[in-house]
């Protein structure tokens, strides 16, 4: 009897994965001592009628074989149940390493604006079930823009 309840509550923890389905912008928050601060705002899907735990996000932001920053998050937040929004993440983004690998890349950032490319994987939850989710997005970065946004 025991077991019977115990694998009826462990079914009934499962839960639909979330989505990324993209990123709807990014935007410099501060520029101090060779560190540019930028939100990154990424559009995630919960289709659960409970509200999911996003546990740990782990994203690295790359431009062709040019590493930009890492976006890592371990506070956590939730995502509202049935909705469809975007939550802010931080990214840093090291320009003193840039324009040691490309002075014309950096001058990009400030001038047209980039396509980066977003990859790694989320962490989302509830109670004990914990669901790992692969992210692979493009972002269009254009700094210039979002100084004056």
């Amino acid at each position: 009897m025991a077991t019977l309840l115990m694998l009826v509550l462990l079914s009934s923890c499962g839960f639909n994965p979330v989505t990324v389905t993209g990123v709807d912008g990014v935007k410099i928050h501060k520029v101090e001592d060779n560190i540019a601060t930028l939100h990154l705002d990424l559009r995630i899907k919960n289709p659960n009628t409970a509200a999911i735990k996003i546990k740990e996000i782990d994203l690295l932001v790359t431009y062709g074989d040019v590493q930009l920053g890492r976006v890592f998050n371990e506070t956590g937040f939730k995502l509202k149940p049935d909705s469809h929004a975007s939550y802010i993440v931080p990214v840093q983004i090291d320009t003193e390493n840039l324009k040691k690998k490309s002075g014309s890349l950096l001058k990009s950032f400030f001038t047209k604006g980039i396509t980066v490319n977003i990859d790694g994987h989320i962490k989302a939850g509830t109670f004990i079930v914990t669901k790992k989710i692969d992210i692979h997005q493009k972002a269009n970065l254009d700094l210039l823009k979002s100084l004056f946004d």
